[in-house]
C-alpha cells in the first residue's frame, strides 16, 4: 500500500511539473521557422521565376537569327539543288 502511494504522489508531481512547464514557446518557435521557411521559398521562387525570365529575353533573340539562318542554308539548298537540275548532275 505505501509503494501505491508513493508511486501515486511520484505520478501527481510528474503531472504537476508537466502542466507548469509551458508548451507555448515551443510552439511559438515552430511557427516562426515555418513562416521564416515559407519566406526563403517564396523569395526562391521568386528569384527563380526573374531568373527564368531573364533567360528567356537572352535566348529568344538567339533562337530568332537560328531561324533566320536555318532559312537561308535552305534557300542555299533550293539554289544547289536547282544548279544541279541545270548541269544535269
Amino acid at each position: 500500500m505505501k509503494d501505491k502511494i508513493i508511486f501515486l504522489a511520484t505520478i501527481l508531481l510528474m503531472f504537476s511539473f508537466l502542466s507548469a512547464v509551458n508548451a507555448e514557446p515551443v510552439t511559438k518557435t515552430i511557427d516562426n521557422i515555418t513562416n521564416k521557411t515559407n519566406e526563403a521559398l517564396n523569395n526562391a521562387s521568386d528569384i527563380t521565376n526573374q531568373t527564368a525570365n531573364e533567360v528567356k529575353k537572352t535566348l529568344d533573340p538567339i533562337q530568332s537569327i537560328m531561324n533566320e539562318i536555318n532559312s537561308i542554308i535552305q534557300q542555299i539548298q533550293q539554289i544547289m539543288q536547282s544548279l544541279q537540275n541545270i548541269t544535269g548532275q
